[in-house]
């Protein structure tokens, strides 16, 4: 994404609004780097997704 950013950049203005749209290259570029962290742990071999229930106190 970050090699890409000049064609990603209009995406993203286009879908969050051209003021949201540093913020959401942030966001996504951090999902993008977990995702590759997560799922290349153990060659990929082991790998879990959490589920979690939130309810208002």
């Amino acid at each position: 994404m970050d090699r890409s950013l000049a064609s990603v950049k209009p995406i993203i203005e286009s879908t969050y609004g051209k003021d949201q749209a540093v913020k959401w290259a942030v966001y996504w570029g951090t999902f993008f780097i977990a995702v590759a962290e997560l799922f290349g742990y153990i060659n990929g071999e082991e790998w879990m997704v959490p589920v979690f229930l939130f309810k208002k106190k």
